[in-house]
């Protein structure tokens, strides 16, 4: 899980940075559909406030804590709120039919509603690979290029032909 934290009007220290890390890391790290965490520190008077969005596989998590008159205690608060709410989203996905995670696994063309430039527009999960794994992908398709999830970054990669042979890789930074 990649970790972006950063502090508005305020400066983050190591040990408070370190802390929420190694707290997310612990607690929401067991989650693999979670790829990317920005957690947001601020402070107003004597009330510290810690707001954390998560981003993940098909969902995007939020939650603060406004109330705590302590940074450590702000980030436990939050990252304890985001645990509850992803364990709950679990069990929900778990509950859903073996039928219906098997369709939205495959992947599914869909004919836009208006007329536009896009004909037609393809979906699927975009599953952990590595680079090499992406690029037998690319060629087992006969695709120019083929879209993944990096398993060693977390991040989207796309993977494509070049013209003069070999491969690219496009990684943005999101």
């Amino acid at each position: 899980m990649q970790i972006t934290v950063s502090g508005k009007n305020f400066d983050v220290s190591d040990s408070l940075r370190d802390h929420v890390v190694e707290k997310l890391n612990k607690k929401i790290g067991r989650f693999d559909t979670v790829v990317t965490a920005n957690v947001t520190m601020s402070t107003d008077r004597h009330r510290h406030i810690v707001e954390i969005t998560l981003f993940g596989k098909g969902f995007e998590m939020r939650a603060e804590e406004h109330e705590s008159d302590e940074m450590y205690r702000s980030v436990n608060i939050v990252v304890e709120k985001l645990e509850k709410q992803l364990d709950k989203a679990r069990s929900k996905n778990l509950a859903l039919g073996r039928k219906d995670r098997e369709e939205s696994a495959e992947m599914e063309a869909i004919e836009p509603k208006q007329e536009s430039l896009i004909k037609q527009v393809t979906t699927y999960a975009a599953q952990p690979l590595s680079v090499e794994e992406a690029i037998r992908e690319l060629e087992e398709k006969e695709y120019s290029f083929y879209a993944f999830q990096n398993r060693e970054s977390g991040r989207v990669n796309v993977v494509y032909v070049l013209d003069q042979g070999g491969y690219g890789l496009i990684d943005p930074k999101l």
